[in-house]
């Protein structure tokens, strides 16, 4: 066999392993929607960077927006962020780790248009560990009126949080801020 026909060879079977296990983004990456109420709908895209972060864009009006290191980004299928728009056609971005490790987990941020900004108006964060079965919550939380609840191993318990809903351009993947309002660390 030639060097080109196994090059040829290797690449096909590299390119079908890859489309077998999902290697491609799992979810959608652009939306429009009016958030912001002008009647002209923005247009939100998530974009993956080299640092494995996702950047939001927000285009209207022919001015363009980037809020920066928004979503944890993995490299791979069930790490990938993506974008969906909420029945009440609110923003809503999501990060997860449910392919790597025994801890899994996701979080949603729903944005919405509040006093002349974007802003993170709710966050669910969901966990599970995949050795130990008991370890796994949810938290769902309400930053516009400060109302949450955190379902775990001990029960279900309401929490509030107080102060306005955090704008978005001060929003950090990293940060950790949705386990600090959930009270888990």
């Amino acid at each position: 066999m030639t060097r080109r026909k196994q090059l040829a060879g290797a690449l096909a079977s590299a390119l079908i392993a890859g489309a077998a296990w999902g290697q491609v983004p799992q979810g959608v990456t652009e939306v429009s929607a009016d958030l912001d109420g002008d009647g002209v709908a923005e247009f939100f895209t998530l974009e993956v960077t080299e640092e494995a972060v996702g950047d939001l864009h927000v285009a209207a009006g022919g001015t363009e927006q980037v809020f920066e290191n928004i979503a944890w980004a993995g490299s791979m299928y069930g790490t990938l962020p993506w974008l969906e728009l909420s029945p009440g056609g609110s923003l809503q971005i999501h990060a997860a780790n449910d392919a790597i490790g025994r801890n899994r987990w996701h979080l949603m941020l729903t944005i919405a248009w509040r006093q002349g900004a974007y802003r993170v108006a709710g966050l669910t964060y969901e966990w599970r560990d995949t050795l130990n079965l008991k370890d796994s919550g949810r938290c769902d939380i309400n930053l516009l009126t400060g109302n949450g609840v955190v379902e775990d191993a001990s029960g279900e318990r309401l929490i509030a949080v107080t102060g306005e809903a955090p704008l978005l351009a001060d929003w950090q993947r990293d940060d950790g801020r949705e386990g600090v309002l959930c009270g888990l660390w």
